[in-house]
């Protein structure tokens, strides 16, 4: 009698483990984006614009040389949050605090240099230099 009602419960238990495997598609929503520290133009030099990296509590590239009217994209690919605040130029990048895979755009309205510290973690800094 034992025996009869053992097998079709080891009959289920097997379908219902052969029904969590088997497929490798990632499809959870609630992980953390992944991202890769790429920058627009990896010489650090202008072009449609340039993106500078948030990874490992430094900017990368931590210099950049970009035309006046020319955008920086700041992206935080570190789990802690960053902020950008700028110096030196008219109207300096000053960010919100950043959380993974968040951004922030400023565009060089004027020719010159901005120092800019992540004021979170004043270790974090970089430079813009802006050409006409």
């Amino acid at each position: 009698m034992l025996r009869r009602a053992l097998l079709p419960t080891l009959a289920c238990a097997a379908v219902l483990i052969a029904g969590c495997g088997g497929d490798d598609e990632d499809t959870s929503t609630g992980a953390a984006p992944t991202a890769t520290t790429t920058a627009t133009d990896p010489t650090g030099r202008g072009g449609p614009g340039v993106t500078v990296g948030m990874k490992d509590f430094a900017f990368d590239p931590q210099e950049i040389t970009i035309a006046v009217g020319e955008e920086v994209t700041w992206r935080n690919d570190d789990t802690a949050e960053h902020n950008v605040v700028g110096r030196g130029v008219e109207d300096p990048a000053t960010s919100d605090n950043l959380g993974l895979g968040q951004t922030y755009t400023w565009r060089a309205l004027q020719a010159g240099t901005m120092d800019y510290v992540c004021t979170i973690h004043p270790n974090m800094s970089g430079q813009v230099v802006v050409e006409k």
